[in-house]
């Protein structure tokens, strides 16, 4: 999984579907990984849980990969999560991205994380 991991987190958000699908054999392999990198507490992991949902479109993990946001809000997830949050779930990626706002600390950092997101919508 490491070298998925190491993969996919560097490859950029437009290339990475593609690449997804060359690394994983079935969307249901692509699912069991999702949900084992969601669980991460690493920003590279689930960075490459995003683009594995995104890539395999399995909206369902979308929810649950958002909320990791408000246990530690930081750039990188704050990016790939935003960004997938408006790809997957259309009116509702609104919610997730309020949520992911309040997330953020009330400071300097948190206000620069708050600007990547209101970027996406």
């Amino acid at each position: 999984m490491n070298d998925l991991v190491r993969a996919l987190c560097l490859a950029k958000w437009e290339s990475s579907g593609a690449l997804a699908k060359s690394l994983i054999a079935s969307p249901e392999l692509a699912r069991s990984t999702a949900e084992k990198l969601i669980d991460n507490t690493g920003w590279r992991e689930r960075v490459t849980a995003a683009k594995l949902i995104a890539a395999f479109e399995l909206n369902d993990l979308v929810p649950a990969l958002l909320t990791t946001f408000e246990k530690n809000p930081e750039e990188y997830t704050c990016r790939a999560f935003s960004r997938l949050a408006v790809q997957s779930l259309g009116h509702h990626a609104v919610i997730y991205l309020a949520k992911m706002k309040q997330a953020c600390p009330d400071n300097d950092y948190g206000r620069h994380l708050q600007e990547l997101i209101e970027q996406q919508t």
